[in-house]
């Protein structure tokens, strides 16, 4: 469940999630929150609920990046994400993607945008495997031009949930997602 603050994870208290997620939506589709937000947020979840943190879309930068994870696993989170939709193709990906896991003490998400990619996502858990991160997402970057099924058909989600199980990374799917895109997934 996403949450931008502290008064959100009050109706976390009664029903958990599996994993929380912080994000600050008015600096971008994965906005890097404050790290007192960070701090407030993970003092206000259930016990023992990790805490993913959105740490920006990525650019070259990638020192910029490394310290937001740290700073931001410093004040609580568990997890970070970063989007990448600003590279010159897969090996930029990569190669970003590498040297942030191996300068962080916190598990990566390595997240693209649906309706900003130009290849197959079947392929992106085996590239987020090789650069060493633990999770990948796909997600859509406009919110309000849709949803993320209005730009990857169901058939092919499940094709890179798939993908993600065979080089043991976790899925994660995004953007502006609703209980009928899920049903057939919850138990």
């Amino acid at each position: 469940v996403s949450v931008i603050d502290a008064s959100e994870c009050v109706a976390l208290r009664a029903c958990p999630p599996d994993i929380a997620d912080l994000k600050n939506p008015a600096d971008g589709s994965l906005g890097m929150p404050e790290a007192d937000t960070i701090r407030q947020v993970k003092k206000s979840l259930p016990a023992g609920l990790p805490l993913s943190v959105a740490i920006g879309d990525a650019v070259d930068d990638v020192e910029l990046y490394i310290a937001r994870a740290n700073l931001a696993h410093e004040a609580g989170a568990d997890i970070v994400k970063v989007g990448l939709f600003g590279f010159d193709g897969a090996r930029g990906e990569e190669l970003f993607l590498s040297r942030l896991c191996r300068g962080v003490s916190v598990p990566v998400v390595a997240a693209w945008y649906a309706d900003r990619l130009e290849r197959p996502i079947s392929g992106l858990p085996e590239l987020g495997a090789r650069a060493g991160a633990r999770g990948c997402l796909i997600d859509s970057y406009d919110k309000s031009a849709g949803r993320l099924t209005d730009y990857v058909s169901l058939a092919d989600m499940e094709a890179y949930i798939e993908k993600c199980g065979e080089f043991d990374v976790f899925s994660a799917l995004a953007g502006s997602l609703g209980e009928r895109d899920i049903e057939g997934y919850c138990a």
